[in-house]
This record gives C-alpha cells, structure tokens and sequence, in this order.
C-alpha cells in the first residue's frame, strides 16, 4: 500500500559519515578483511581489519537500517510521533518530516537530533521550507560560496524549498 501524506511544512536531514558510526563486533571483524601491500617491491602484504561498517558494501545499508531502526525503538514511548516519522521516512542516511505547523517540524528537528546523537549519529544539511530550520551553511554548491539558495534535492528530486514545488524530468525516462 502507498501512503501520500502531504504536509504543508517539510524538513529533510543528512546523518553525517551514517556507515562509519556503526562498530563492527570484534568477532564479526574476520569477515570484513583486506589485504594491502605495505612495500610494494618487496611485495610486504599487510592484512587489516575493518571495526566500522564499510560504505560501498552490499549489506552496508541494511546494517544501517537495522541498527538504526533498533536504536530508534528505544525511544517510541517518550517520542511517539517523532519516532513513527523516523521509521516511516528514512531512506538509508536521509532523513524527512514535517508537519501542518511549523511547531510540529521544529519539535521533529530537535527529537529527531536527540534520538539520532544518543546513538552517536550526528544530523546535518537540514533543508526545511521553513527558512530558520535550514542549516545555516546550506548553499548552491556547498563549500564554495556563500549564497543561499532555494533549491536542493530530496532523495535525488530538485525540490525549491521556497515555492515548495518538486521537480520532476520526464524526458529522461
């Protein structure tokens, strides 16, 4: 079944560097080894071990998701909404809520932030179309000027924050 809830108000969020916050169990570490030429004219072979859930792994996104929707059920009795939401509306480190009020999305922000930083996850690029709940950085091309701008994506789809109007291609299809 797909649900299309609409809310007036939308906020989006990033959970920085998601893979890396994730410790692999010491017993577990075996099964994520790589090997590596220390000198290579000598042919020295180094083996390592990763300790963090590796990016660009087949099971890294769901290692993701399991171990995020296992530590944000922890909170579903003091956050019930905030929790649903979460549950609902995260796609692998992407995060979305709103609301019909801009109350509803601020609380959102700063549950969600909780929740997610207890867990050692860190939220960030907030983009709302409630100006004061954008990041602060947030710009046309991130890092290299400092003009604001309307416009990003949600989940890869052009989305202007201010006419809050999404953009779809279809003469790519």
């Amino acid at each position: 079944m797909i649900r299309n809830r609409m809310r007036k108000y939308c906020i989006t969020g990033d959970i920085q560097k998601a893979f890396l916050q994730i410790r692999v169990h010491e017993q577990d570490r075996d099964a994520m080894r790589m090997l590596w030429y220390n000198n290579l004219q000598v042919r020295q072979l180094m083996e390592y071990r990763f300790t963090r859930v590796i990016f660009g792994a087949t099971s890294s996104p769901y290692n993701l998701g399991v171990t995020l929707q296992k530590h944000i059920e922890n909170y579903r009795e003091n956050y019930p909404i905030t929790v649903q939401t979460l549950l609902d509306d995260t796609y692998v480190d992407d995060i979305q809520g709103g609301g019909e009020a801009e109350r509803d999305v601020a609380v959102f922000k700063e549950e969600s932030t909780k929740i997610l930083s207890e867990g050692g996850f860190s939220l960030h690029k907030w983009h709302s179309n409630i100006t004061h709940l954008s990041s602060k950085n947030n710009t046309k091309h991130e890092g290299t000027d400092n003009t604001s701008t309307s416009d990003t994506k949600i989940l890869g789809i052009p989305w202007n924050k201010m006419e809050d109007t999404l953009i779809l291609d279809l003469s790519q299809a």
